[in-house]
């Protein structure tokens, strides 16, 4: 049976006892365990100012956008096919390798060179990968820190061109790896508890964000370019509640979700970015999904120069499930919509994407079964087809990166108070 609705107290209540689940396992618990702790590779240490605690956690007061009096209250019914993704011991194409215990649970991402974890006091520490021909092969280190130093649940960052960006304290902030670097504002008006989405085209980075909510709530999805004044992305009239940037083929697009209590357009528009700025495409509505919780987002990937748009959302009143919305190279009305129904809803649904092997890879956590409280499971599926494989099974899940790496992909994340990551080589 699909899930409730919970709003409001009861929604942030249910994510502080989720995050204390999370960070309550024993390492000697071998029921948190997700597999035996491997030999590391190698160990890395932060020095004492990374791990001193400043502040609340930044995914702590996330709120649903507020409904604006004047929207509708009835969604129109969305057409979608339904897709049953079964679960293999191996996918066509790719290869697990070794599951590593990195650290402690924190906001992470995976990167090309290994998985950044975000402080308390805002360093982004680079958890380095061995160098491997094949995805696979490669190793990740461990990371020698305290719980302490961590929020176990929280926003990861984005990374670009070896700098992380994320949202402290209502600022959109970037630093490079380590403890050296000094961190950057880049704008001071960003949403606390947000997301970032960073993409590089033409060696330009671009960021987006959302910005600070207005009186009524209402936030704007808005992009940052070095030395450029931010431009909105959002259209007059509406409202962002989440927001994905990727590069596709020779410009980038954005997609924004409005997330309502009744419905949750999805919306997307080219960003094409030129030596004055960026240049933006027309605003499309290219979905209507059902209602949407504080931590809905949407997730962006990309094959070539075709796109599709990633939502964890109810199909209807009593399913819940993975809603891939076909982009193709330019966004369009009445876009193609595939469903993968999960067992049961799930208050946290992380989801990653990654073009690896020469396709576009989506990872995504769902239940094992429709009972409630049921284990959960973190499963691979190339976009498009029904056959997935397990990358890791757990009690819960908070968090889930994939980036691509030299022969294949790393996968990063959070389950049973431990980041965990391993490679995924190409065959």
């Amino acid at each position: 049976m699909g899930r409730r609705r919970r709003f409001g107290s009861l929604l942030r209540a249910g994510f502080s006892v989720l995050g204390m689940l999370l960070g309550a396992c024993s390492r000697a618990d071998p029921a948190a365990r997700l597999a035996p702790n491997p030999a590391p590779a190698t160990s890395v240490r932060p020095t004492a100012s990374s791990v001193a605690s400043s502040g609340a956690a930044p995914g702590g007061g996330t709120s649903a956008s507020s409904p604006h009096a004047a929207r509708p209250r009835t969604a129109p019914e969305p057409t979608a096919n339904v897709v049953e993704a079964k679960s293999a011991a191996t996918l066509p194409g790719v290869t697990l390798g070794e599951l590593f215990d990195v650290g402690p649970a924190g906001p992470l991402a995976a990167s090309s060179e290994g998985v950044v974890l975000l402080t308390k006091d805002d360093h982004a520490l680079l958890v380095k990968r061995t160098a491997a021909a094949r995805a696979d092969k490669l190793k990740i280190a461990t990371l020698d820190a305290p719980q302490a130093a961590f929020f176990a649940l929280g926003r990861g960052p984005s990374v670009a061109e070896g700098r992380a960006y994320w949202i402290s304290h209502g600022r959109l902030v970037r630093r490079a790896f380590g403890d050296e670097p000094e961190l950057e504002v880049l704008n001071d008006a960003a949403r606390d508890g947000s997301r970032t989405a960073a993409a590089v085209s033409g060696g330009v980075v671009a960021v987006a964000f959302l910005g600070r909510p207005d009186q009524e709530g209402t936030s704007h999805a808005r992009l940052w370019l070095e030395g450029k004044p931010p431009l909105d992305l959002t259209p007059e009239g509406a409202g962002a509640s989440s927001v994905a940037l990727t590069r596709v083929g020779d410009h980038l697009l954005a997609t924004t979700i409005d997330g309502r209590s009744a419905m949750t357009p999805l919306h997307a528009r080219t960003v094409r970015l030129e030596p004055n700025g960026a240049r933006l495409g027309d605003d499309v509505v290219v979905w209507v999904g059902g209602p949407a919780q504080a931590w809905t987002e949407t997730f962006l990937g990309a094959e070539g120069g075709r796109a599709w748009a990633h939502v964890p959302i109810e199909r209807d009143a009593t399913h819940f499930g993975l809603a891939s919305v076909e982009l193709g190279t330019e966004p369009h009305l009445d876009a193609e919509v595939a469903f993968v129904d999960y067992a049961n809803g799930i208050d946290l649904a992380p989801v990653a994407t990654a073009e690896l092997c020469g396709r576009a890879y989506v990872a995504f956590v769902r239940p094992t079964a429709s009972a409630p409280h049921s284990p959960e499971e973190l499963v691979l599926i190339r976009q498009g087809e029904n056959q997935a494989v397990t990358v890791a099974n757990a009690r819960g899940f908070a968090a889930v990166s994939l980036a691509a790496v030299p022969g294949g992909a790393l996968v990063a994340y959070v389950a049973d108070g431990r980041t965990w990551a391993r490679g995924i080589g190409c065959k």
